[in-house]
């Protein structure tokens, strides 16, 4: 028992709480993963809404047309080559 000291203690007490920290952190960014996640398909969805309606129209699909509507204003966008 003499050879455990105070500050050995310390110093897995220490490596105990930032183990607990880094795995927090992990849950949380999986936390964000799937959120975002779910945020792209929401976002698909109404694309793929925007696109039938358009279609009931028979009027261009602003999605193709190289514009998005970002908080009520239509943002331009360079196409990709």
């Amino acid at each position: 028992m003499k050879y455990f000291d105070i500050p050995a203690l310390i110093l897995f007490i220490t490596v105990f709480y930032v183990a607990l920290y880094i795995n927090e952190i992990n849950e949380d960014n999986e936390n964000l993963k799937n959120v975002i996640l779910k945020q792209n398909d929401l976002i698909n969805a109404q694309k793929e809404y925007i696109e039938e309606q358009y279609k009931t129209f028979n009027a261009p699909s602003p999605v193709h047309e190289g514009f998005w509507f970002d908080q009520g204003a239509p943002k331009r966008y360079e196409r990709p080559l």
